[in-house]
């Protein structure tokens, strides 16, 4: 499965929402029978580290992210 955007609202960074939103999407995801979730994030230091903090691990390329359900 694969996230191809996610934004949040500038105003709304550091509430828990992006979070949020990666845990519904992974939900969804394995409830059907994915096994894995990529994402091509942005080539930020913070957009790296949200991923992060959710369980991906950078793939192949500087900017893609996996993680595995």
């Amino acid at each position: 499965a694969k996230i191809d955007n996610l934004y949040v609202d500038k105003r709304f960074h550091r509430m828990g929402i992006g979070s949020k939103l990666v845990q519904a999407y992974e939900k969804f995801a394995e409830d059907n029978d994915a096994c894995q979730l990529t994402v091509q994030t942005r080539p930020t230091q913070q957009a790296i580290a949200f991923y992060q903090k959710n369980g991906f691990e950078r793939a192949k390329s500087s900017y893609l992210m996996q993680k595995t359900l």
